[in-house]
């Protein structure tokens, strides 16, 4: 059974990239300026003892083994004015009575914060996560961290996603989004992924007939995969002949190479139909044709009402 997995330069990179986006969440989350309004830091601490007769989780050659996992952290949540926030970190040392090589430090993290500005019509979102996760479909599965599976990684993930949303003349709403997102492992580059989104969107409403356009481009990369893009451009009309029922027609133009590994374009279409005679029910039904064929979905919603009695 292999050992633990040295981490690349390329793994390096994105744990210093996650740390900062991390530390841009600690921030916003520190930059609350009144302790005890809407500001808590807590340390944590948890210790697990394991022990088990497969240490490497094997059919055969079965090793026992008293496994010791120390998890000191720090979990920090603001939420005040325009600043939301919250992070999660512990540093996790796992230690092997009867086999020191296999003794080892993986750091967990969940992280996730929102800058709002300009009285909300702009901001920042961003969120980092670290923790150790199975790399490989074909290998040994399991969720403990702490068995030698050979199959477990450090993986560091983030993104960074500006924003920008209001009103046009009172009565056209606009939003752009653009997001950066990144994960890296340090198993040989199993895991490696990149993508960048960037999308825009008009909507407005006459009446009982709302409209809507809508723009959006996405570049993706794997590792030992070629890079990928979709983008899409279309419109879409809805009419509401009461307050129940809507009425949907979609239309526009995609260009992909998801299917074929070249540039195709081509035209898409759909229509949906929606009914809400309450507040806690409603149906749905929508189908569209794109590039790789058509769909159809159908939702429903119902919720009885609480009732209590003596």
């Amino acid at each position: 059974m292999s050992g633990p997995v040295r981490p690349s330069r390329r793994t390096k990179r994105a744990y210093r990239l996650c740390c900062r986006s991390a530390l841009f969440v600690a921030a916003l989350c520190l930059a609350v300026p009144s302790w005890g309004q809407g500001l808590t830091i807590l340390p944590t601490l948890s210790l697990t003892e394991t022990l088990t007769d497969n240490r490497d989780v094997q059919a055969s050659a079965k090793r026992s083994d008293l496994i010791t996992q120390v998890s000191p952290g720090l979990s920090i949540t603001a939420r005040r004015g325009a600043i939301h926030g919250s992070l999660s970190y512990s540093a996790n040392g796992v230690a092997y009575a009867r086999e020191s090589s296999l003794n080892t430090v993986y750091h967990s993290l969940s992280s996730v914060g929102n800058l709002e500005l300009l009285d909300g019509r702009a901001g920042v979102s961003a969120s980092a996560s670290a923790g150790r996760q199975v790399v490989s479909a074909f290998g040994v599965q399991g969720t403990d961290t702490t068995l030698n599976t050979g199959n477990q990684a450090q993986v560091y993930s983030y993104n960074l996603s500006p924003y920008l949303r209001g009103r046009l003349l009172g009565d056209v709403a606009y939003q752009v989004n653009v997001g950066y997102s990144s994960s890296r492992s340090d198993a040989a580059g199993l895991g490696d992924s990149t993508s960048l989104t960037a999308s825009a969107s008009l909507s407005g409403r006459i009446g009982s007939v709302g409209w809507g356009l809508d723009a959006s481009r996405a570049v993706s990369e794997q590792a030992d995969q070629a890079r990928t893009h979709n983008g899409r451009f279309g419109g879409s009309l809805n009419y509401s002949p009461d307050i129940e029922v809507q009425l949907t027609l979609r239309a526009g133009s995609e260009v992909s190479d998801l299917q074929s590994g070249q540039s195709t374009r081509s035209t898409n279409w759909g229509a949906g139909a929606s009914w809400t005679p309450g507040p806690r029910t409603s149906i749905r039904f929508d189908t569209d044709r794109r590039f790789f064929g058509r769909t159809r979905a159908m939702s429903s919603a119902a919720a009885l009402p609480s009732a209590s009695g003596r």
